[in-house]
């Protein structure tokens, strides 16, 4: 089967490498259909091909076939299935035949789609994304073939670092790669429309919803990554503004520059050359990622083994891009001066264009310091990312909340006053409830670490917490002014007008719905960067020892212990105690890890237990008993750290419902 799955990736390679010459030859002439239909046809071959590969590859995880080299260093035989098929992604070669697999794909219903009317945009968009896909290929063939038989008499696999094996890293991988290979189709279409010197928003007509699509997969995938290191890497936090967690999400900050101006190029035939510059650096960045990812080059608990020639191929490949496709846009300067008329700064234009510099600059700022270490630069700590990135999410956060209510080219005074009164009074009313919270949350961490009372960012929390509740309330209030005029127009009750505007105006609803997931978000972020209780402390290893937290007691039940060929388990059992009622409020029970066997043989790791409340967690991480007799204990209480999963869930729906397909209109009879 190893030469079976080498055969059909090598199949899919010579045939890209083929199309790299015919589809720009017949793309030339608009006559030659039937040409420009057969290199369709040859991009779902070369999808159909890597398939193969990669379900050659997928049984023989599955199967247990330790021949392949591959197989053998990334599973092992105690292995769950869904651990096993999802150990594909596990490794470099993998995750880049997964990678070229999905842009075969996304390359492969393009043409598809397109079959029946070949258009010469879309033509030239397929040879940008077959370029793409080549490289990958390339790699694969030459650097990185995953079909190499392992050594004669193979028979068991090392397995992979358990840590993996968790629902959340079967889902997130793909999900990110999904919207890593999805970004390079607004890129394509841009550099399409570029080449053919059309500067109409036929483009975007093209890859728009691909680039939403792509986006809200690369949304879900960053979700789900932190997701699982919240409740399995045992530190207590969800982003540690690790290189790998900051290489996922730069090219996230770029792309939604990129879909707010799309809105502009449509709307107002404006922010052309920002939406094909923007097209591009999201490509360029998603390649980054992959760089720092598969690199190695900088330290992280997420990178793959140094590999130099990955350093090279990577680079090579980001600087030949971004030379080239600097060059076309510039070529094109000219014909792509959109009608940017930023006349009042009280205008959605405006708020556009300083969307798109915020966000590109905190890509740029994000991605000067993750780098920084490789030219010499400093480490900069979580604390000091943290810093420099609230001040720069709350302004946007506030900008978020003020641009719906703006209208083109100038806004009324007294019309925005009458947008804003709600989201102002509401915000002003708040001000001193959510004071008094913000003095509890900032006593709470006081009560713990008196040091910390002169941490520049408590008074961000305070302005953070007054920004959610204006933005959250602002995108409400859309809601009822769009279904009340919707009401008025149609003559339909204002509750049916409010249905019907998730119906037929699904982008603006799905928006609007985005916009209060990001207010949600940030009310999340403000308590569980800025205000988090940490606790170390040891106790003494015998029933009914007992660690005051603020709020509560945690009391030690007792110490199971358990042995296994594969690892040693010791479980601490404790109750959860309300300090003023005494009661019980959970049984929890966290683990210390000993691995034995497999690549991480000789490590510990920590299987935490959380306590989830809606304004709070109680986050108890057992790092075991040691032989004074004590148990070393770390405790976490981080505020609103709910409000980040409940707030991504609603931004991930805001996109669905943008994107869910609209109701065709039945033709009239």
């Amino acid at each position: 089967m190893i030469n079976v799955g080498k055969a059909a990736l090598y199949l899919s390679a010579i045939i890209s490498a083929v199309l790299l010459v015919a589809i720009p030859y017949v793309a030339k002439d608009r006559r030659r259909t039937d040409a420009v239909r057969a290199c369709y046809w040859w991009l779902i071959g070369v999808f159909g091909a890597l398939t193969a590969a990669i379900l050659v590859l997928l049984g023989a995880f599955i199967a247990k076939d330790f021949s392949f080299q591959y197989v053998a260093g990334y599973s092992s035989a105690d292995m769950a299935v869904q651990y096993r098929m999802a150990a594909l992604w596990a490794g470099h070669e993998g995750s880049l035949l997964l990678w070229a697999w999905m842009l075969a794909g996304f390359a492969a219903a393009i043409a598809a789609l397109k079959l029946k009317n070949p258009d010469q945009l879309d033509t030239y968009a397929l040879a940008v994304i077959n370029d793409v896909q080549l490289f990958l290929l390339a790699i694969l063939v030459f650097a990185a073939d995953p079909f190499v038989a392992s050594a004669p008499g193979t028979t068991a696999g090392q397995g992979i670092n358990p840590l993996l094996m968790h629902w959340a890293m079967v889902i997130h991988p793909p999900t990110l790669f999904l919207g890593y290979a999805g970004l390079t189709i607004p890129f394509a279409y841009a550099m399409a429309t570029a080449w053919v010197r059309d500067p109409s928003s036929k483009w975007l007509d093209h890859s728009q919803r691909w680039s939403i699509f792509a986006w809200l997969l690369l949304s879900i995938g960053i979700f789900l990554g932190a997701l699982w290191a919240y409740v399995v890497l045992g530190w207590g936090g969800f982003w540690g503004w690790d290189p790998v967690e900051n290489a996922s999400f730069l090219p996230w900050l770029t792309a939604t520059a990129m879909l707010h101006s799309f809105t502009v190029y449509k709307r107002r035939d404006a922010f052309k050359l920002w939406s094909l510059s923007l097209a591009t650096v999201s490509f360029l960045l998603v390649v980054m990622a992959t760089f720092i990812t598969r690199g190695g080059f900088i330290q992280s608990v997420h990178t793959f083994a140094p590999n130099n020639l990955m350093v090279w191929l990577f680079s090579g490949f980001i600087i030949l891009v971004a030379i080239l496709a600097g060059q076309l846009i510039s070529s094109r300067y000219q014909l792509f001066q959109g009608r940017e008329q930023l006349t009042s700064l009280l205008s959605k234009e405006f708020m556009y264009f300083f969307n798109n510099v915020v966000l590109l600059a905190g890509a740029i700022i994000l991605l000067g310091a993750t780098i920084a270490p490789v030219f010499g630069g400093p480490a900069l700590k979580p604390a000091s990312y943290n810093t420099i990135a609230i001040p720069i999410g709350l302004i946007y956060l506030i900008a978020l909340g003020l641009c719906p209510v703006l209208a083109w080219r100038k806004t009324d005074v007294a019309r925005m006053k009458q947008y804003l009164l709600w989201p102002g009074a509401v915000t002003i009313l708040s001000a001193v409830p959510l004071f008094l919270y913000w003095q509890k949350l900032r006593d709470l961490v006081v009560s713990v670490d008196p040091t910390v009372e002169t941490r520049p960012l408590e008074p961000l929390g305070y302005i953070g917490l007054l920004a959610a509740v204006f933005t959250f309330v602002a995108a409400l209030e859309l809601f009822y002014f769009g279904a009340k005029q919707k009401a008025k127009r149609s003559k339909r009750s204002w509750l049916a007008a409010l249905g019907s505007l998730f119906v037929e105006n699904r982008s603006q609803a799905g928006g609007y719905t985005t916009h209060l997931g990001v207010a949600v978000i940030v009310a999340g972020l403000v308590g569980s960067m800025i205000f988090t209780v940490d606790i170390n402390d040891t106790i003494t290893n015998r029933k009914g020892a007992q660690l005051e937290i603020p709020g509560y007691s945690l009391r030690l039940v007792g110490v199971k212990t358990s042995d296994s060929p594969a690892e040693t388990v010791e479980t601490g059992q404790f109750d959860l105690v309300d300090a003023k009622t005494k009661k019980v409020i959970k049984r929890l029970e966290p683990s210390n890890v000993v691995h034995k066997t497999g690549p991480s043989a000789g490590q510990n790791s920590r299987n935490v237990d959380i306590e989830y409340q809606a304004f709070q967690d109680v986050f108890i991480i057992f790092g075991g008993t040691n032989p004074d007799k004590t148990i070393t204990l770390e405790v976490k209480i981080n505020p609103l750290i709910m409000f980040v999963w409940i707030g991504s869930g609603i931004l991930v729906l805001g996109m669905v419902i943008a994107y869910w397909p609209r109701r065709k209109k039945k033709a009239a009879a």
